[in-house]
């Protein structure tokens, strides 16, 4: 697995809130809601079939961690991540909490891969700042046109950085659904 590839992977994400920012909450749920069903599909098919599980990893090895081949793929989850946050949150907060999804995951990852030398358990403590500041800088640059509070800025990024270094469950699902949520209280 290559982490850089990984995360550039994943920057490629950035066009869901983007297109969201422009389009409808019924337009990126379809959208999302498509990509999902068929990722699903696709995870009980390579589940089903070992032969066809060894090829997608044959295909994708330099996008999938090993123990994906096991269990649900990251892809999936962080779609299944994406779809429930644009589904409960308002849309200034869904956006937001995406891009801490994919900036902050993005980030860390490549900072604590490159640069990461104090240790946290398996993550680093520059992971952890690359994706606290990532996160605060695009709350702070958003909120030219949603109006959130510094003190909810601050708090969501530092909860989904903490998220980040250490996840208890998978952070493709945790790190949109607890920023959205402090964003939520707190607006």
């Amino acid at each position: 697995m290559s982490i850089f590839l990984r995360k550039v992977y994943r920057l490629s994400a950035l066009i869901f809130p983007l297109t969201y920012f422009f389009s409808s909450k019924a337009f990126i749920l379809g959208i999302t809601g498509v990509i999902l069903l068929g990722l699903l599909i696709l995870e009980i098919v390579r589940f089903k079939n070992p032969s066809f599980n060894r090829k997608i990893f044959s295909s994708f090895s330099r996008l999938l961690k090993d123990r994906e081949r096991e269990k649900i793929s990251g892809t999936t989850i962080f779609f299944i991540g994406v779809f429930i946050t644009v589904l409960i949150f308002p849309k200034e907060i869904a956006i937001i909490s995406l891009l801490y999804l994919i900036v902050g995951d993005a980030l860390s990852g490549i900072v604590g891969f490159n640069w990461g030398r104090f240790k946290i358990g398996k993550k680093s403590l520059e992971g952890f700042l690359a994706c606290w500041l990532g996160c605060l800088g695009i709350g702070l640059i958003l909120r030219i046109f949603f109006l959130f509070s510094y003190p909810a800025l601050i708090l969501s990024s530092l909860a989904v950085a903490l998220v980040e270094l250490f996840p208890f469950i998978d952070d493709n699902l945790t790190i949109p659904l607890i920023g959205g949520a402090i964003l939520y209280v707190l607006r």
